[in-house]
């Protein structure tokens, strides 16, 4: 079962994208602080960081504001965070080691596919029962009810 808030509500630690995005920003600041003290990438690693924990507020965010059009509206800023974060480590990719890239570039795109099926299910007005099916790894209809109320 996923944590229930003392108000009753799920957080967003329920929704499939939310871990991956907590793993995203954690290995983007791990390996990019080296690259934050030369000055020719300092902006760029500022900026990436930056992006990376803007999926993950987006995703707290939009579960906090309660209804489903807000909820997929923060879902669309996180999921254009992700694709800015994804960008940028493309653009990187030659400054940091290969298979590192590699995961966060495709943790980017995983993260992408679940808010892009989120969003069109919210938007579909499919999700008129909202219960909590807990514990998926995957994108489904099942991440839309999370969180919205």
């Amino acid at each position: 079962m996923g944590k229930v808030k003392g108000d009753g509500s799920v957080g967003p630690e329920n929704f499939s994208a939310s871990p991956r995005a907590l793993e995203l920003f954690g290995l983007t600041v791990h390996n990019l602080i080296p690259l934050a003290k030369k000055p020719e990438t300092a902006r760029l690693v500022s900026q990436q960081i930056a992006s990376a924990d803007s999926i993950a507020a987006g995703i707290e965010e939009g579960c906090g504001r309660g209804n489903r059009t807000e909820y997929a509206r923060f879902l669309i800023f996180s999921r254009g965070s992700a694709q800015e974060t994804l960008g940028r480590f493309h653009r990187l990719r030659h400054r940091l080691p290969e298979d590192g890239v590699e995961h966060r570039r495709q943790l980017c795109q995983e993260i992408i596919a679940i808010l892009s099926v989120t969003i069109k299910t919210l938007r579909s007005g499919m999700t008129r029962s909202f219960h909590f099916h807990l514990h998926s790894h995957s994108a489904s209809r099942g991440d839309a009810r999370r969180c919205a109320a």
